[in-house]
């Protein structure tokens, strides 16, 4: 009987130290490699999955026990999709709670200045949020476009250039309404500016656009902004090349054709501003929409460079592009 006992207490002390020594070393922070811990979820992977995945790239001797941790904790259920970078030294056990969390497990998702609601679609799909037709649904819902005041061309123009991120479970809706309240955000403080020149915000946004597809330099976009302002107080046509190449659903420089095609963004056939913006433009280009350089400046031709001749005769202009056209990859206003 005390041989029974005896063994009884040494098999409860053995089985004590084993769960100890494996409690300590699931809470023992593992030391990560130089360059970081990746660990990817997806929105269908199982928590089986994910502990089979930290066994074979060494973080757990076994998947089993976070299997075990997962089942006597609930953490199974927990676990969120999303990317994870871990920089720092962490035990499976805060590994765990990040992905509880979801802190970390965020995508980045970039809009690029100039980026139009179409290319935005495109990242949504590469990036694994779903099919670009989902976001381009997303971006048809009228109850989202009142955060912008409903623009009659749609979201175009306001879905605004920055680096948001997401977690893959994300409904489109979200992510549409995070870069329009971006938007709202910052653009509050043009509106003095704005009003003062008497135009609204969808013209702001549409000229903004066109500023940001004709020029990269932060230093031309007031000089740009301000030979379109002076074009339209002179009753001119704008003539901007973006804005034929947008119609047509081409990219790249525009030919004859392209220049005389009839459709409503054509500026080289129509006066004043198209219809609505060409893409979705930065916060450089917004503020020289409504704060253009005080130049009276009417023609720009491209240099080939990135940079831009201004004229404020169209003498002037010809002798520009009969020096700058060889070297330009396409005509200017």
């Amino acid at each position: 009987m005390r041989v029974a006992v005896a063994v009884a207490g040494i098999g409860c002390v053995v089985v004590a130290l084993v769960c100890g020594a494996w409690w300590w070393d699931f809470h023992r922070p593992r030391a990560l490699p130089r360059e970081g811990f990746f660990l990817r979820v997806g929105a269908g992977d199982s928590f089986g999955r994910v502990a089979e995945e930290l066994a074979e790239r060494g973080f757990v001797r076994s998947p089993w026990e976070l299997r075990l941790w997962g089942k006597l904790t609930g953490s199974e259920r927990l676990v969120r999709p999303g990317d994870y970078w871990f920089q720092h030294a962490l035990s499976p056990r805060e590994l765990l709670a990040e992905l509880e969390s979801g802190r970390l497990g965020r995508h980045a998702f970039l809009v690029r200045e100039g980026d139009t609601l179409a290319d935005v679609a495109e990242q949504f799909e590469a990036l694994g949020f779903g099919g670009r037709d989902v976001f381009r649904c997303a971006a048809r819902n009228a109850a989202l476009a009142e955060r912008v005041g409903r623009p009659a061309t749609g979201l175009e123009g306001y879905l605004f250039p920055d680096t948001y991120h997401f977690v893959w479970s994300e409904r489109p809706e979200a992510l549409v309404a995070a870069m329009l309240d971006r938007f709202v955000e910052r653009t509050r403080d043009l509106d003095a500016e704005r009003e003062r020149l008497r135009m609204s915000v969808h013209e702001m946004v549409t000229l903004a656009s066109i500023v940001e597809k004709e020029t990269a330099s932060p230093e031309e976009r007031p000089l740009v902004a301000a030979v379109f302002h002076n074009r339209l107080r002179a009753g001119m046509k704008l003539q901007a090349d973006p804005t034929a190449m947008y119609g047509s659903g081409r990219n790249g420089p525009p030919g004859r054709a392209d220049l005389e095609a009839e459709h409503a963004y054509n500026t080289y056939r129509h006066f004043g501003l198209p219809p609505g913006p060409i893409c979705n433009p930065g916060r450089a280009s917004l503020e020289a929409a409504v704060r253009p350089a005080a130049v009276d400046y009417l023609y720009f031709v491209a240099r080939g460079d990135g940079t831009h001749v201004f004229a404020r005769t169209l003498e002037e202009h010809n002798r520009n592009v009969a020096r700058w056209r060889p070297k330009a990859s396409s005509s200017q206003p």
